[in-house]
């Protein structure tokens, strides 16, 4: 399809905006009685996962798009008419059924996953619901007729399913495996010839998306419902909180949704408990996305608020003193933020920001503009890699412009008491300065530190005066500056000697995937047992940084499974949920002596 979308004149395609609920569930019946889910991925693809019930969330990750360059544009998978589907034994209903399922799940597959255009007779004839389904997935703006050859139906955007198993035998709720989809757009492979909207693509669900999906044990068990934080009062217990207390989750960068959207369903389905959650964006074309997926999963609309914002600009706000709570007063507060500090305090808040060091040399052409922009010699290498990727990853020329904002303003809108922040992210340099420069960002807050503001003032947005433990996980092998300049830039030489040099004048000797949890567990819990550790509460609330970090970096060994991003790595996260165990008991433990 990639071709052919790239035939579409300044394609401003997405979800459509007119699309009924009604319209939305109705292809999520279609997609379930397809039994399109990762699990039937798998097997169709005839890549099965080693331990897959061990895993706590999988999906195609490993099926890449067809692209332009494909030799073949015929689609792997051959369809039967109906009048040549043939039982084995024409008196079973259960083996028609199960055919023409499995008709209507390759259809889905090739479209909506491996990205082939297929033919309106063959979707007709194939797919459940035939010519109504066809229909229906035109009206929603998933696929439209090719511009060159109107009998074939180009899919403008991709369908990722998503299985999430409560299978760690620490947790408690059900055990079943919850299948959920989420609607985005294609690879950059498949749209590097073509514009998407205003601002941009929404991001691909990758192997860092589906990363922070399968560790939600730390994001929801170990953070939340276990006994790891317990109630102030010590009385109730984890079946009480899970009873009675609605969480607030908010998803920084939301893109398509599949974070918080996926613990909204965690919450529901696993542990009967009810989420609100708030999804921001730069990008509106990522919030239609969201609220579309929302109610692809059954998730009731006002469970979920989208706001476009830019993150930068919060926390530039906070850092000029300029947000007042909403008390009358003049508000200085841009609008979106207004509406965060609202619904604050969160008890979960996710992000997977942008974090590509953007380089902003220029870049010497002299050959073919190979992404069709402006016709010159000159152009900025951070254009190509906008091009290339997005807004989604624009992480400025450090890479950590956002992931700093994010860390900044937290402490501001997540519960003191029972809350995580979880953020997956590259990091640079993470073995020297990285954990010494998170837990500054974490821990200085000019709101607390401006003379005029009184500690207990009810007009000025502060951070409450508590301790937090930060976990840092990140590969035991990082990439060389050389070796991730490469790896970015493809075949062009050019362009990676232009990246290498970026990344040594911005002091970028190492990268990691990797992940950053903060637990939040209130300024009394812990800190109230003996004269020592009163004095350092008091100290905390007395001082600029009002809310310590004790932050940890665990290095993650790289197992027979691959390394902390590796798909379906079901031992990095057990080790992971492991050693947050570890690392949160013996912080606490100290904290008491």
């Amino acid at each position: 399809a990639a071709s052919r979308i790239a035939a579409f004149p300044h394609t401003t395609y997405s979800v459509s905006n007119q699309s009924s609920s009604k319209s939305i569930q109705a292809f999520a019946r279609i997609l379930r009685q397809s039994d399109f889910n990762a699990s039937s991925m798998h097997r169709l693809f005839g890549a099965p996962l080693v331990k897959e019930e061990q895993c706590t969330a999988t999906g195609p990750i490993y099926a890449r798009p067809v692209t332009s360059t494909y030799p073949s544009k015929d689609c792997p998978f051959t369809f039967l008419r109906k009048q040549q589907q043939q039982c084995s034994n024409p008196d079973d209903d259960d083996e028609e059924l199960l055919q023409q399922q499995d008709e209507s799940k390759k259809c889905l597959a090739a479209l909506f996953v491996l990205g082939f255009s297929l033919s309106r007779n063959d979707l007709v004839s194939s797919i459940i619901g035939s010519n109504e389904t066809v229909q229906l997935m035109e009206r929603l703006g998933l696929i439209r007729p090719c511009s060159i050859d109107p009998s074939l139906m180009v899919p403008c955007l991709s369908i990722f399913p998503l299985d999430i198993r409560n299978n760690n035998i620490e947790q408690k709720g059900n055990n079943e495996t919850l299948s959920l989809f989420f609607v985005t757009d294609w690879h950059p492979t498949v749209l590097s010839t073509t514009t998407v909207g205003k601002e941009g693509a929404v991001m691909y669900i990758g192997p860092d998306s589906l990363a922070l999906v399968a560790n939600w044990p730390l994001v929801v068990s170990k953070a939340l419902l276990s006994s790891n934080f317990p109630p102030a009062d010590n009385t109730s217990t984890d079946d009480t909180i899970a009873a009675t207390k609605t969480f607030k989750i908010l998803d920084l960068c939301c893109g398509s949704g599949i974070q918080a959207l996926s613990v909204v369903a965690i919450l529901k389905s696993f542990f009967s408990v009810e989420a609100k959650a708030t999804c921001v964006d730069i990008n509106q074309r990522a919030l239609q996305f969201t609220k579309f997926n929302a109610i692809l999963n059954d998730i009731d609309n006002n469970h979920v608020e989208t706001l476009v914002g830019d993150i930068n600009d919060w926390d530039e706000a906070i850092q000029k003193h300029t947000i007042l709570r909403p008390n009358g007063q003049k508000q200085t507060i841009p609008s979106p933020l207004d509406r965060v500090i609202e619904f604050a305090p969160y008890n979960i808040i996710l992000a997977n920001p942008p974090f590509i060091p953007v380089p902003t040399t220029t870049l010497v052409n002299n050959n073919t503009d190979m992404y069709n922009a402006e016709s010159s010699s000159k152009r900025s290498l951070s254009d190509v890699i906008s091009k290339r990727y997005g807004l989604f990853s624009m992480g400025g020329p450090t890479g950590e412009a956002v992931l700093e904002s994010i860390v900044r303003i937290a402490p501001y809108l997540s519960d003191p008491n029972t809350s995580v922040v979880a953020i997956v992210s590259e990091f640079m340099n993470p073995e020297s300065t990285l954990p010494e420069r998170i837990a500054g960002w974490w821990s200085f807050h000019p709101a607390s530190a401006n003379k005029n503001c009184r500690a207990n003032s009810t007009d000025v947005l502060q951070p409450d005066c508590t301790d937090s433990i930060g976990i840092l996980f990140t590969n035991q092998i990082p990439l060389s500056a050389y070796v991730y300049a490469s790896r970015r830039a493809g075949n062009d030489e050019q362009e990676r000697q232009q990246w290498e040099e970026h990344l040594q004048k911005t002091g970028i000797h190492v990268v990691s995937p990797g992940f950053l949890f903060i637990y939040r567990f209130g300024k009394n819990q812990y800190l109230a047992n003996n004269e020592k550790s009163r004095a350092l509460n008091k100290h905390h609330q007395e001082s600029a940084s009002c809310t310590r970090l004790e932050l940890h970096h665990v290095v993650v060994p790289k197992s027979s499974l691959g390394s902390v991003w590796t798909p379906h790595n079901y031992e990095t996260v057990d080790f992971a949920i492991q050693k947050s165990k570890e690392t949160i008991k013996r912080s606490i433990g100290s904290c008491n002596d």
